[in-house]
């Protein structure tokens, strides 16, 4: 079944059982069959810490994906964190593909809160372009600019918008 682009109606055309299925009950069989966007989740590594003031991989933070369209994937990562140590002390993040190109933009976050404070939560968003077929690494990496930075939980929730 292919999509039918709608007609535009002229006042006091006849409506008929054929024209309202055309127009109607099969352009929406047809979107019901697409999917708009799938789905990719990883799960949370373990703890971690880091004292690098050097960009870092994340502990098991590497998630690869085949792309199923040509098109943008959106990369989410929800990080729960902290730092603790001297204050002022905050931990950068940022996501980059299996080669390590940078994919938008580093994330300065999980700000002091001292050692037995509560994580801080933090989302990072990154899009980046797919070809359907090809597989896609992505990956989590971070540095402190002084004391200790810990990861208690992070996820990944990769969006491929199909059609975009």
């Amino acid at each position: 079944m292919a999509w039918t682009t709608p007609r535009t109606w002229a006042v006091n055309e006849q409506l008929t059982a054929a024209l309202m299925n055309q127009q109607l009950r099969d352009n929406l069989n047809y979107l019901n069959s697409k999917t708009l966007a799938r789905v990719t989740q990883v799960a949370n590594a373990p703890n971690q810490s880091t004292t690098s003031t050097s960009f870092v991989d994340v502990t098991n933070s590497s998630k690869t994906f085949t792309a199923s369209v040509t098109g943008r994937a959106l990369i989410l990562v929800y990080i729960n964190g902290r730092v603790a140590g001297e204050d002022g002390g905050f931990a950068t993040h940022q996501i980059v593909d299996g080669g390590g190109s940078l994919l938008g933009n580093q994330y300065p976050a999980a700000r002091y809160t001292g050692k037995n404070e509560p994580d801080t939560t933090l989302a990072l968003a990154s899009i980046m372009s797919v070809t359907k077929d090809t597989e896609y690494t992505v990956k989590l990496q971070w540095k402190v600019n002084q004391a200790t930075g810990y990861v208690t939980n992070f996820w990944y929730v990769i969006v491929e918008l199909l059609g975009a």
